[in-house]
């Protein structure tokens, strides 16, 4: 008999003890998480496509009078990051001057490259390289032809449109540039306005 009272007690003990545990579990408060001394990295910023990164511009220039004068000059460039960027133009510029007879028409084509670093919003840095093929006159009335580098040195100013467009003008030096030379340019000094999205 006192060996059953003490079986009875012990199994008593042991589900009294479980049951205890249970809620003691059930009311204790959730532990804290571990503490590693580090926070969380941020999460990374979502990869921007390439197309996002690319921006538009170019100049257009209109002479009429005695002198017709039209040129074209568009180009495309990539945001490398770090205010850094860089891009490719084409030009084309078509001049008919009437105080010759008979009239005098000629047609420069040419490329450049471009690198730009944009220290602040409203300024930036340019170097360029630009090859051109240039028409001139002769003293027989004739025109040849003649192929001409330039490596331009500058910077430039932006205002700000609105809808990602911005107004750009700016003001290149030829080191290139040579008065004793044949060039399309009559001075070193390169100034030039235009429109450009997305830069």
């Amino acid at each position: 008999m006192k060996r059953r009272l003490v079986i009875l007690v012990a199994v008593a003990l042991m589900v009294g003890g479980e049951f205890a545990s249970q809620a003691a579990a059930q009311q204790a408060p959730p532990a804290p998480p571990a503490v590693t001394g580090r926070p969380a990295p941020p999460p990374a910023p979502p990869k921007q496509r390439f197309r996002d990164r690319l921006y538009y511009g170019g100049n257009l220039g209109l002479s009429f009078g005695d002198v017709t004068y039209v040129d074209l000059a568009p180009y495309v460039g990539v945001n490398f990051g770090h205010n850094v960027s860089g891009g490719l133009g084409v030009f084309y510029a078509y001049r008919e001057d009437n105080r010759y007879d008979p009239d005098l028409s000629t047609n420069d084509w040419g490329a450049s490259l471009f690198a730009r670093y944009r220290p602040a919003r409203q300024f930036f840095l340019q170097a360029a390289y630009s090859w051109t093929d240039f028409e001139y006159l002769l003293v027989d009335g004739s025109t040849a032809r003649e192929g001409y580098s330039a490596i331009m040195l500058g910077g430039g100013f932006v205002q700000e449109m609105g809808g990602h467009a911005a107004f750009i003008i700016s003001a290149m030096y030829d080191i290139n540039w040579s008065q004793d030379d044949l060039t399309p340019y009559d001075s070193p000094w390169i100034i030039s306005a235009g429109v450009s999205v997305g830069f």
